[in-house]
């Protein structure tokens, strides 16, 4: 682990552990009793341990956890089968085992029926987006997958309960732009997501300098800031502070 900026009480956020245990285990640990943590989706899948971590975001009082595309995977895949719906269930599951499922579904099979029934009803409670205001003032949305302004705009315009769910959790279109949108209902909003590892960031705007450093990227004149370090490949993870955008970087030799 390697520390950037002061120790103190705050609140983080983080994202995309893919199963890696032994990396949410220095990151709760390293969290004070008081501290509240934004879990940005996606805990689940390529690493072995996707259903030990869900289940002890849910269950720590100090954690926020927000669905991301791979709970949402989980969920579509792991419905009870009718008649009706049996096609559906199949290809959810070949799209979930296509996009690193294996793992969490091996999980999943070893849990008993009352916790299958307790865990699913959980997650598909999360919400999809928070927002925070911090120190200075500032308003943080938190979503898995990151909005641009034009759409954070109509969200910010759109009836209650009518979100569209896929913006929160699957969207890379809004990393293509490339400047902010000053708004005056949204010049002091700032977007903190995952879902798009920072050193891959630059294949969906040439415009983005292509980041070998691995650390938390800021970008659309630094209203966008990605925290997805790529963990499931780079065994590393970074614990932003929303109050003073100073990160905390933890990292594995091997995942577990």
């Amino acid at each position: 682990m390697r520390k950037e900026g002061k120790r103190k009480m705050s609140y983080y956020a983080v994202s995309d552990l893919h199963g890696n245990y032994k990396l949410w285990k220095e990151i709760k640990n390293f969290l004070k009793d008081d501290d509240t943590l934004f879990y940005l989706g996606d805990a689940c899948d390529r690493g072995k341990n996707g259903i030990k971590i869900m289940q002890e975001l849910l269950d720590d009082n100090r954690v926020t956890y927000l669905l991301g595309n791979h709970e949402q995977m989980f969920l579509d895949a792991t419905r009870t089968k009718t008649d009706d719906n049996f096609y559906d269930i199949y290809h959810s599951e070949l799209c979930w085992l296509s996009n690193g499922g294996q793992p969490t579904k091996e999980q999943w099979s070893h849990l008993s029926q009352i916790d299958k029934y307790n865990l699913r009803k959980r997650i598909l409670q999360l919400p999809i987006y928070v927002t925070y205001i911090n120190t200075n003032n500032n308003k943080i949305v938190l979503c898995h997958s990151g909005l641009s302004s034009e759409q954070l705009l109509m969200e910010m315009n759109r009836k209650p309960g009518n979100i569209d769910l896929n913006l929160y959790i699957w969207n890379r279109e809004h990393i293509q732009e490339e400047r902010w949108y000053y708004s005056n209902s949204i010049k002091d909003i700032y977007i903190v997501h995952g879902h798009t590892p920072v050193s891959v960031l630059n294949h969906f705007n040439i415009a983005i300098k292509n980041n070998k450093d691995n650390k938390y990227y800021r970008y659309c004149n630094e209203h966008k800031i990605d925290i997805d370090m790529g963990t499931y490949a780079t065994n590393v993870a970074c614990l932003l502070n929303l109050d003073t955008f100073e990160a905390t970087y933890f990292k594995e030799e091997d995942n577990e």
